[in-house]
């Protein structure tokens, strides 16, 4: 007598689920429901450029729930975020041919558990976003940095051997004007005090030549 008030295709989807299961490494989940109610309903979502690959769902419930969370997935399935964040429970109860009004609540636990999930992944998404943005920021921020070493005036008669740039060409550009090696112990233990100009008096450096080479860099 339970039985007969369902549809045939709520009895099929009860009885021979199609999405019934677990998707390993979903991108989000979806869990609504609690054992006091009595129905839990969770849904597995895999994501791809925006559109469900994949779900499946695990409930544990009546016929009514079962059913419902099968014939989600097959609505769900191939949309895009945008189109399933549409989905109404109403469709679910036409697609099942009907379900008893006292039952109604089953489709609309489905469709919260998969609206739980795309709420999830959009807001993992914008972190994710932010995340890179971030990133992005930073590096945009080092390569100004490093861009501010090419200008003019950055490197001064006062500029400490300590702050010279340990590069091949800063290596080069310093020898090529004679001012002693800075990785050398000697010159390593006074680097943080002596300065460009200083060096330059001490070894009779061409100290503009050598601060415009050193600024073109």
């Amino acid at each position: 007598m339970v039985m007969a008030m369902y549809s045939k295709e709520v009895l099929k989807r009860f009885k021979n689920p199609k999405h019934a299961g677990e998707i390993k490494h979903p991108d989000i989940v979806g869990e609504v429901g609690n054992l006091k109610c009595g129905d839990i309903i969770k849904v597995y979502v895999k994501i791809d450029k925006n559109r469900i690959k994949d779900i499946k769902f695990e409930t544990y419930g009546c016929v009514s729930a079962i059913a419902a969370s099968d014939m989600l997935c097959d609505l769900a399935m191939g949309k895009t975020i945008e189109q399933a964040e549409k989905l109404k429970f109403k469709e679910i109860i036409e697609k099942l041919k009907g379900l008893p009004p006292i039952k109604y609540h089953c489709s609309m636990m489905a469709i919260e558990a998969l609206q739980k999930a795309l709420k999830e992944y959009k807001e993992k998404q914008k972190d994710k976003d932010k995340i890179k943005d971030i990133n992005k920021g930073q590096k945009t921020s080092t390569k100004k940095d490093s861009g501010n070493n090419l200008t003019p005036y950055k490197f001064t008669e006062k500029t400490t051997l300590a702050k010279l740039p340990k590069d091949m060409k800063t290596q080069k550009i310093l020898g090529k004007f004679g001012v002693p090696c800075i990785s050398c112990p000697h010159a390593s233990s006074e680097a943080n005090s002596l300065t460009l100009g200083q060096v330059a008096k001490m070894y009779g450096l061409d100290i503009k030549g050598l601060l415009k080479e050193l600024n073109k860099k």
